[in-house]
């Protein structure tokens, strides 16, 4: 069978706690369902009201940086208690996150994130607040398989500042990430070192310093034909047809 197609035909189906095979992806995308828990002062209701879609990139195995964008439309009572209709309020969040991963070479790996941004509210009766913010939380990346694709959540407390009045939101976070851009092969094992690598070798005990063919095997190679290869005949041009011992010596 081809090398190549038979690489591409061995399973790598891991448990969720197993160390992955191959090394991770320098880029990933994704896209969430975003649940708010407002703070109380807002008057909406805790619901999932909108998305989110964020762009990484992998800077060590446990550390990665990545940017958001989400937009929520929630419904509430606005904050004047004279007014009884119900208004929504939108929800415009930009931010660049830190994402610490606990467990980097696991299918399973829970994660800390920090973020800083910028959150933009606008009401029904179109006034706006743009206020700076901060976020902080955990949460957890599970890998489907081998594939590229990963179930990815968190929950984070998120600090929309003023100076005279700071708001803080519970953020939940449920959805599908895709991983690209891999940094490389993995790693080539050849435990002989007879430059075959150990999936492909047929013969993986080689004698060191022995000629082997493309399957890891060595080459016999016996010039006076006398049965004993050349690397272990002790006797070379042993006429034809006379009968040696192990050592190709009459």
């Amino acid at each position: 069978m081809n090398k190549a197609l038979y690489s591409l035909l061995i399973p790598a189906i891991l448990s969720p706690f197993a160390t992955t095979a191959a090394e991770p992806a320098d880029w990933y995308l994704g896209g969430s369902a975003v649940y708010t828990d407002d703070d109380p002062a807002r008057r909406l209701d805790d619901v999932v009201g909108g998305g989110q879609a964020y762009v990484g990139r992998k800077l060590t195995d446990v550390f990665a940086l990545e940017g958001h964008i989400g937009y929520s439309d929630i419904d509430g009572w606005p904050s004047w208690p004279l007014i009884t209709e119900r208004e929504s309020q939108e929800f415009l969040d930009i931010g660049l996150d830190l994402v610490s991963h606990l467990n980097p070479d696991g299918s399973f790996s829970p994660y800390l994130v920090f973020g800083a941004g910028y959150l933009g509210t606008r009401t029904a009766s179109g006034s706006d607040e743009n206020r700076p913010s901060g976020s902080a939380g955990l949460g957890f990346s599970w890998k489907l398989g081998d594939s590229a694709f990963s179930i990815r959540g968190d929950y984070r407390f998120r600090l929309a500042w003023e100076k005279d009045n700071s708001l803080t939101d519970r953020i939940a976070t449920l959805g599908l990430q895709y991983s690209f851009g891999r940094r490389g092969a993995p790693p080539v094992i050849d435990t002989d070192n007879d430059g075959i690598e150990d999936l492909f070798d047929q013969c993986p005990h080689s004698e060191a310093g022995v000629v082997v063919d493309d399957t890891g095997c060595e080459i016999f190679v016996d010039s006076d034909g006398d049965g004993v290869m050349d690397r272990k005949d002790l006797c070379a041009n042993t006429p034809q047809g006379v009968p040696v011992d192990s050592y190709g010596c009459i």
